[in-house]
């Protein structure tokens, strides 16, 4: 709609290719179609009223998108375009949350421990640059007592390198203290989100779970009423549902749902 008298033809055929490309690419060539684009026309039948004598003043008509032959089952597909996921929020256990906390914790320390390692990334190399001076410059002052010259320059700068040396041997110990805090804190987030793991997969089921139900919600009756239709029509069983929906953002994201047709939608429809 919104392309609608402000872009080319050709713009909007790209925009076509854009968003359909990657169904076409990712989940068609594993599908058996049978039909696509199949449409229906019934009477209701006579059967369906509760008053007979309204029979054949309610016609069904409609177009369903596929037909799909999965593990030896007729599946009804609809699919659907849109600028938004089918999604439902859930809250995380408590215990989820604590590990993640817990995680996350290890993962700030971590990075802390990084921070020193890079700081100080240069400091055995330093010692040794100023070790080798600190050996120079006392060399040149037994040199310079033993010929009785002035010393005053050269113990000033022997007593700079000895405070640069004591200062780079603190940071090199700091650098040997966070490499083994680092190991020790790499090896307890593997083992935290070794423990998440089940936590995590939990969170994910129930997420896949509620937004199949929202899914549900919104597409359920209309899936149910091809099905109805189309085993009218045929006399063939369908038993399950498909909805691919593709969300055309930026990023083109392609969800799908599959169900069993229940007794209660049936019964509505």
């Amino acid at each position: 709609e919104e392309f609608v008298g402000k872009v080319s033809k050709k713009k909007l055929y790209q925009e076509a290719v854009r968003v359909f490309k990657p169904y076409f690419k990712e989940v068609m060539p594993t599908m058996k179609v049978l039909e696509s684009e199949r449409y229906l026309e019934i009477d209701v039948p006579e059967g369906m009223y509760k008053n007979p004598s309204n029979f054949g003043k309610i016609r069904l008509t409609g177009t369903f998108d596929r037909l799909y032959e999965i593990n030896g089952e007729l599946v009804i597909g609809d699919l659907k375009t849109s600028s938004k996921t089918i999604s439902s929020a859930i809250e995380k256990s408590d215990i989820l949350q604590e590990h993640e906390a817990r995680i996350h914790e290890a993962r700030k320390e971590i990075l802390s421990f990084e921070k020193i390692l890079s700081k100080f990334s240069h400091a055995e190399e330093n010692l040794a640059e100023y070790q080798a001076q600190l050996e120079d410059v006392s060399t040149a002052l037994e040199d310079a007592i033993a010929n009785k010259k002035a010393t005053k320059s050269l113990e000033n700068k022997r007593e700079k390198l000895l405070g640069e040396i004591d200062k780079w041997h603190e940071h090199q110990q700091a650098v040997v203290q966070a490499e083994l805090k680092k190991m020790e804190l790499v090896e307890k987030l593997a083992t935290l989100e070794e423990q998440c793991k089940p936590f995590k997969e939990e969170k994910k089921t129930k997420k896949a779970q509620a937004d199949l139900d929202e899914c549900k919600k919104a597409h359920s009756f209309q899936v149910a009423l091809y099905s109805l239709m189309y085993m009218i029509v045929t006399g063939k069983e369908v038993k399950k549902v498909r909805l691919e929906n593709i969300v055309k953002n930026k990023e083109i994201k392609i969800q799908v749902f599959e169900w069993e047709l229940d007794e209660a939608t049936m019964e509505r429809a």
